[in-house]
């Protein structure tokens, strides 16, 4: 993204069992360097935000334990997207595909289509179990991926086993 990261990292392999939780060391090292900063008391997944966009970065992390700061990971690189590329891309992807209509072609009733939007509120989704919506849900979760099969992504952002047949 263009000014978040999400990190996901593995327990070390060598008294991954002991970790109390993790420190994260982020650095922006182009176009300009900048000063390392550091959050502690993390775990993984971890959002990284308030990135700048268009710029390149090195994180690593350390795992915590009683006996303090283990050794850290080896060093990542990642580039967050320009502005304009994000931009670009959400035009792209806003005048290619319409969750609504999809829904009502699908057979939503037309009581539960305001499920279909990236923009549900919590008190719409509490419908699927209260207001009968729950029939629908299949067609409304189908229609949200946009008929993809999102399982890789979801796996790689950390979603829980339980929660990624939903994707």
């Amino acid at each position: 993204n263009s000014d978040f990261a999400i990190l996901h990292w593995d327990k070390p392999k060598t008294l991954g069992e002991t970790v109390l939780d993790y420190v994260v060391k982020v650095q922006k090292i182009g176009p300009t360097a900048g000063k390392q900063s550091s959050h502690s008391h993390v775990y993984s997944p971890f959002i990284l935000d308030r990135l700048e966009s268009g710029s390149t970065y090195e994180v690593f992390i350390e795992p915590v334990n009683e006996h303090g700061i283990g050794q850290p990971s080896s060093r990542q690189v990642f580039r967050t997207t320009s502005k304009s590329l994000e931009a670009a891309l959400d035009q792209v992807s806003e005048h290619h595909y319409d969750q609504t209509q999809c829904c009502e072609k699908s057979g939503v009733r037309p009581q539960c289509l305001s499920l279909c939007s990236y923009n549900a509120s919590s008190f719409q989704i509490d419908r699927l179990v209260d207001g009968g919506c729950q029939d629908d849900f299949s067609k409304i979760v189908r229609c949200a991926t946009g008929g993809r099969d999102h399982l890789p992504c979801c796996a790689k952002r950390g979603v829980s086993k339980e929660c990624q047949p939903l994707c």
